[in-house]
């Protein structure tokens, strides 16, 4: 697995759709499966008795796929990857993408002076705040808040979630069938232009999630995947 190319493009959406149009001669039935010539694979389950339409957007990219000794990432990226983008969310983009880049070089300032080999806890202190308000800064030139929840939710979502499992990585939700198109739209911006706010903030929460799920010992699944695939990517820890 891990000596093959992985594809960032999305492995499939798929949609339940409450208004799908009926098939020549009687209502619509079955799944119908689309390949686009990107890569993408669209899965369409036509029903039209449902007032909702389920979406699911897979990404065949998760755990696995974390660079050794750096597991977690893929979760991550998960959460960052939900922010908005320079057309979702931003006051000002060329300035906030300045910023950004602001807060990066004084995370990056941070994390030599970490670990350097004589520690300087008032140089340490200097720099963390200096990477506060840095943060804070870019923060100004953002919306507050979820970006692109807001955006579905506005549009009639309910049950958003993501989840990020060994292979893939999912972002679903149900919507009026009408947002369709608009949730797509969403979609596109997100994997084409995402834009990584709070990038250092979630990764505070991931490692939190980390510590409040796991106590800082490998999970039971862990471990069998750990024995039954030694060395493998399969078996680094989603977490």
């Amino acid at each position: 697995m891990r000596g093959r190319r992985r594809s960032l493009l999305p492995l499939c959406l798929a949609a339940c759709l409450a208004a799908a149009p009926a098939a020549a001669g009687g209502p619509p039935a079955g799944i119908v499966v689309y390949k686009l010539e990107n890569g993408l694979t669209l899965v369409v389950a036509p029903r039209p008795d449902l007032p909702l339409a389920a979406v699911n957007l897979t990404v065949r990219f998760g755990a696995a796929d974390d660079p050794s000794g750096r597991s977690g990432l893929a979760h991550l990226l998960e959460h960052v990857s939900l922010s908005g983008t320079a057309r979702e969310g931003s006051r000002d983009p060329q300035a906030e993408l300045a910023a950004l880049a602001r807060v990066d070089a004084a995370e990056q300032a941070v994390e030599r002076q970490r670990r350097s080999g004589g520690l300087d806890l008032a140089a340490l202190g200097d720099l963390r705040r200096a990477a506060g308000e840095a943060a804070t800064a870019a923060k100004l030139l953002a919306e507050p808040g979820d970006v692109y929840g807001k955006r579905l939710e506005a549009r009639g979502a309910i049950g958003l979630n993501a989840v990020t499992g060994s292979d893939t990585t999912q972002f679903f939700c149900q919507l009026p069938a009408d947002q369709i198109d608009a949730w797509m739209s969403l979609e596109a911006d997100r994997l084409r232009r995402p834009l990584f706010r709070g990038f250092y903030a979630e990764r505070d929460v991931v490692l939190r999630e980390i510590a409040s799920l796991t106590g800082g010992r490998p999970t039971a699944q862990d471990l069998f995947l750990a024995e039954a695939f030694p060395g493998q990517p399969v078996a680094q820890p989603v977490f």
